[in-house]
């Protein structure tokens, strides 16, 4: 498989303090999302992922029914932002 590296935009929530970052991170990394890491900019948030797939697509689509499968948020993902070439692309050009 390849690792394929993106970033989910997320909606219905905001980050108002630390607090709120780690507590929504802590749901994420129990659920299914251990390869991921969640940042926040002036209260919205994203999650900056590292994910294995058989594509890119697979990747993405398994990440966006992982974030929303954390049953203490309804999280919705508003967009993907990314290169979108895999770490294994990117190792035959160095």
């Amino acid at each position: 498989m390849t690792t394929y590296e993106f970033t989910l935009n997320i909606g219905n929530i905001f980050i108002h303090s630390d607090e709120d970052l780690l507590n929504v991170s802590t749901a994420l990394y129990e659920g299914a999302c251990e390869d991921a890491f969640v940042r926040s900019v002036d209260e919205a948030m994203y999650i900056e992922f590292e994910r294995e797939g058989k594509s890119l697509e697979d990747a993405i689509l398994q990440s966006i029914e992982d974030v929303k499968s954390i049953e203490e948020y309804d999280l919705s993902v508003l967009s993907v932002e990314g290169d979108f070439v895999s770490l294994g692309e990117v190792a035959e050009f160095t």
